[in-house]
C-alpha cells in the first residue's frame, strides 16, 4: 500500500476508496519507507515520534501537536482489501513492534490509541518495558480494557454492546436506523465474514463496502486472546462522559502507578472521533506529550 494520508480520509470506507484511487500520501506529500500497517502522517520535526494505534482520528493531531512533532499511525489490516496477515493479539503486537522499531529503534517511546487501538497500545507498552525499553507516555482514549470491577463480565459486555449501538442509532434518521439494524444483524451472523472469505479465496480484493466489516472482524477476533496485566507505570485515560465505560469507572487495576482520568463532557464514544470532542482531548495530549518529552531525553539526544 502506498503512503497513507489518513487526515484526508476520516472514515474507514473513505480510506478504503482512497487506497483504490491512489490518493494516499503523507502529510508532506513526500516519499517514505513502505510499511504494511504503519504510516507516516508527519515525519518532519525535532521531537521523538508519537505513535498512534488504530482508528482514523489521527488526522487532526499534527494541527494540535505542532510541526515539530513527528506522528505515525498504525491502521487496521484489511482497509486495502487484502487478506489480513496477523489474526491474534500476540501476532499483531509482534508485527507492530517490528515496524515501530524500524522508525525508532530505542526509547523513550510515546504511545496512544483509541478503543481497541488503546488495548493494542497497552500491550505494546508492556512488551517494550519487558524488553528493557522506556515508555514515557501511554495515552489511552476510550480504551477497550477491563476496569477494576470484575463482576458480571458477560452482563457488562452486553451492556457495552447495546450502549454502543444505541449511541449509533440516535444519530440516524429512520431510514438510516433500519439500514443500520440490518447491517448489524448481518455482521452478528458473520455473513460479511463468509462473503469476504469468498472474495479472498478467489484471489480478488475485497470491495470497499466489505472492508470495514472485515477489518473490524479481524480486530474483534484477535482481541479474544488478549490478557490484561497491571501496567507498572503511569497511564493517561480519556473517556467520553457517555462512552463505552461509565464516567466514574474505577481504573485502579490498570496500573500499579498513577492513573490520570479525564472525561470529555456530554460526549458519546463516537464524538471523540470528531470536533469538538477531538479538540478537547487533543489539547490534553499535547500537554501530556510535552511534559513527558521534557522529562525524558529523546533517542538521539
Amino acid at each position: 500500500m502506498p503512503i497513507l494520508t489518513i487526515f484526508q480520509h476520516p472514515v474507514l470506507t473513505e480510506l478504503a476508496a482512497a487506497v483504490d484511487q491512489g490518493q494516499l500520501r503523507s502529510k508532506e506529500g513526500s516519499a517514505a519507507q513502505h510499511f504494511y500497517t504503519l504510516f507516516p502522517i508527519q515525519t518532519s520535526g525535532t521531537r521523538p515520534p508519537f505513535f498512534w494505534f488504530h482508528s482514523q482520528l489521527i488526522s487532526f493531531l499534527p494541527d494540535y501537536l505542532g510541526l515539530a512533532q513527528p506522528v505515525y499511525a498504525f491502521i487496521a489490516q484489511g482497509v486495502d482489501g487484502r487478506r489480513a496477515r496477523y489474526k491474534t493479539t500476540r501476532d499483531i503486537t509482534a508485527h507492530y513492534l517490528r515496524e515501530l522499531r524500524t522508525v525508532q529503534p530505542t526509547g523513550p517511546y510515546f504511545l496512544g490509541g483509541f478503543c481497541w487501538g488503546a488495548q493494542i497500545a497497552f500491550a505494546i507498552a508492556q512488551h517494550l518495558l519487558q524488553q528493557g525499553e522506556d515508555v514515557a507516555l501511554l495515552f489511552l482514549v476510550e480504551p477497550l480494557l477491563s476496569s477494576a470491577n470484575p463482576k458480571q463480565k458477560i452482563a457488562k459486555k452486553l451492556s457495552r454492546w447495546l450502549n454502543h449501538h444505541r449511541q449509533e442509532l440516535v444519530r440516524l434518521p429512520v431510514s438510516g436506523k433500519i439500514l443500520y439494524v440490518i447491517k448489524t444483524l448481518l455482521n452478528e451472523l458473520n455473513i460479511y465474514r463468509y462473503i469476504s472469505e469468498a472474495y479472498l479465496c478467489m484471489g480478488r480484493p475485497l470491495p470497499i463496502s466489505l472492508r470495514i466489516n472485515y477489518a473490524l472482524d479481524i480486530i474483534h477476533r484477535a482481541s479474544r486472546d488478549f490478557v490484561q496485566k497491571p501496567y507498572p507505570k503511569e497511564i493517561m485515560v480519556i473517556q467520553a462522559e457517555k462512552g463505552i465505560h461509565p464516567a466514574d469507572t474505577d481504573w485502579s487495576n490498570l496500573s500499579t502507578d498513577r492513573i490520570t482520568v479525564r472525561v470529555v463532557p456530554a460526549a458519546v464514544h463516537m464524538d471523540l472521533l470528531q470536533e469538538p470532542g477531538t479538540g478537547v482531548w487533543a489539547k490534553w495530549l499535547n500537554t501530556d506529550l510535552s511534559n513527558a518529552q521534557s522529562s525524558h531525553s529523546g533517542p538521539d539526544e
